[in-house]
């Protein structure tokens, strides 16, 4: 029987019976071997860019079909398909139900889906399990056609992952993926869309993942406590750079202060707005409404 982890037992749970699944980035091939261990899926297919990592799923991939012979109950070698390769471009359009890219950052998977769109909006669902930029990877996915089915919250030792659910909803907007085309996710832009004054915070943060109740009132307060502490930062720096003006003559001060004065005053309206914004969540509940 293969084991998995709570955040990949929580991917795993997002596929349904007699799917074909791809797992990009498969690494150690864990979730693969169970979905086909367990009789989920028919076909599963292993990737990576990495010749090791697919060396070691292929290693444990045999494991598994010793261990299963051994028991009496063998399962079909033909199930698993390894593939080499970089993203998506491994696999043939409709070639796989569910996409899963788990473990990566988002930016990183916007470019894996906007290099290869067709490939990705011919599958049922996207999985992904972004390890940092979600926002960013939630902003991609709305601005190409993409609708968020699920927005999950699980425990992985200290940290608390989002595993994000997709769908193709309708074509997508070819002026909207100029950007994810060259391969550059380099900013997100406020056009209205989103409710003021919190622009792309609430990209980061969106309200469905309050669905996921006390874990997603704890995520909220640990993203608050680091802006908190930011803030402190920056209010701590500031007065040391005061005290080190007062030292300094008159042409040097004013030369540090338009320098710095411009981009201190961005990041403290943002960690401001952070802060904002999460106590908001907190103060109504910390419940989905």
């Amino acid at each position: 029987m293969v084991k998995l982890s709570e955040r990949l037992m929580l991917i795993a749970e997002q596929i349904k019976k007699n799917e074909i699944a791809a797992d990009i980035g498969t690494d150690h091939g864990f979730l693969p071997m169970y979905l086909a261990d367990e009789s989920i899926c028919p076909k599963v297919i292993l990737a990576d860019v990495s010749t090791g990592s697919l060396d070691k799923a292929k290693s444990n991939v045999r494991e598994l079909l010793k261990a299963r012979e051994e028991a009496g109950c063998p399962l079909d070698p033909a199930i698993f398909d390894f593939r080499l390769g970089d993203g998506i471009k491994v696999l043939a359009p409709g070639e796989a139900d569910v996409i899963v890219i788990a473990g990566m950052g988002g930016i990183l998977i916007s470019e894996i889906l906007a290099g290869n769109r067709e490939t990705a909006h011919r599958a049922r669902r996207i999985i992904m399990q972004p390890r940092n930029g979600s926002g960013r990877l939630r902003y991609y996915l709305i601005k190409n056609g993409f609708k968020i089915e699920r927005d999950l919250l699980v425990r992985e030792g200290k940290f608390i992952c989002e595993v994000i659910v997709a769908s193709i909803s309708e074509a997508p907007n070819r002026e909207m993926c100029i950007d994810a085309q060259n391969g550059k996710i380099d900013r997100i832009l406020d056009d209205g869309e989103m409710p003021a004054p919190y622009g792309d915070i609430s990209y980061d943060v969106p309200k469905m993942l309050l669905k996921n109740g006390e874990i997603a009132r704890e995520y909220i307060e640990r993203k608050l406590c680091t802006e908190k502490k930011i803030l402190a930062e920056i209010s701590a720096a500031n007065a040391q750079n005061t005290e080190r003006k007062k030292d300094s003559n008159a042409e040097e001060a004013a030369l540090d202060s338009a320098e710095s004065g411009e981009e201190i005053r961005s990041r403290l309206k943002e960690v401001k707005a952070k802060i904002l914004y999460y106590e908001k969540l907190l103060a109504d509940g910390g419940t989905y409404k």
